[in-house]
């Protein structure tokens, strides 16, 4: 063990999302014909992450209470049409965060971290609640070709 870590941390939770689930749900439309253009298959897919708030011993920290993190759930949405017009071009819509939801996880390293720790009552620290913002609203357009 190296010098310096005495300490028992027995019981203390491991600062990390204590729920956390996946759904994703897709439908596919199939062959389909729009003017001039074949498209071999339309599928729309959706999918849902959630997250608990993280767990971590908050007693062992000066105004520990405002290190905690909210729940959040985030929202992805895509459209692909596959084989577009011919073989092996994709073209693809998609939303990232799609509601919008502000959201930000915890940043772990360093001494400026919203793990909770000691750094409220240290000199040359923040003494606030550290997070990295997850990406707003985004969506793009991707068009693939293969040969």
């Amino acid at each position: 063990m190296p010098a310096g870590n005495t300490g028992n941390l027995s019981g203390t939770p491991i600062p990390a999302p204590r729920w956390q689930t996946n759904y994703t749900a897709t439908y596919s439309f199939g062959a389909q014909d729009f003017a001039d253009a074949n498209i071999g298959d339309i599928s729309v897919t959706a999918h849902y992450y959630w997250q608990s708030r993280y767990l971590a011993d908050l007693a062992l920290v000066a105004n520990g209470a405002a290190q905690r993190t909210s729940p959040y759930g985030l929202l992805n949405l895509q459209v692909l049409a596959a084989d577009l017009g011919r073989p092996g071009v994709d073209l693809t819509l998609f939303m990232h965060n799609a509601l919008n939801q502000k959201a930000c996880i915890p940043e772990f390293n360093g001494t400026l971290n919203s793990a909770p720790n000691g750094s409220f009552n240290t000199p040359g620290t923040s003494g606030v609640l550290q997070c990295i913002p997850l990406p707003p609203r985004m969506s793009g357009l991707s068009l693939e070709y293969r040969f």
